[in-house]
């Protein structure tokens, strides 16, 4: 199963991204701790693109979400100046505050960040939900 989502960036874009990844993961009976975790990367995720990556005022961000029996893939993408994945994980900022795209790190299984053709930026994060994953009790 996936889902498309384009939305224009607004101070409304993250939680309306949120609510709508929230019913799929509803409806998908994702265990609550997992879904929250997912809801949280799609959210810095989108904050990572509203403070790093400034999108020109008629574009947005697409979130596309993909749902399998064992992991859920995320893909969020904008249509900005793109930017650079290590400038943006600097120590002293996102990893000591376990925000932005560390944080993303930390609780997905896989990620991957890439500029997209005519600039912008793309992440890709996939969760397990399987319980023999790191760090979860099967």
């Amino acid at each position: 199963m996936q889902t498309e989502i384009w939305m224009e960036l607004s101070p409304l874009t993250a939680s309306v991204s949120r609510r709508h990844l929230r019913t799929l993961l509803q409806e998908r009976a994702v265990p609550l701790d997992r879904a929250g975790e997912i809801e949280r990367a799609v959210n810095e995720g989108i904050g990572s693109i509203i403070q790093h990556a400034p999108v020109p005022p008629d574009q947005g961000v697409w979130l596309r979400v993909e749902c399998f029996p064992e992991r859920i893939c995320l893909r969020v993408e904008d249509q900005g100046q793109g930017f650079l994945h290590a400038a943006v994980l600097s120590p002293d900022e996102e990893q000591t505050r376990d925000r932005g795209l560390g944080l993303i790190e930390q609780l997905a299984d896989v990620v991957a960040f890439s500029t997209v053709k005519n600039g912008g930026s793309c992440l890709e994060a996939e969760f397990s939900l399987s319980s023999s994953r790191p760090g979860v009790a099967g």
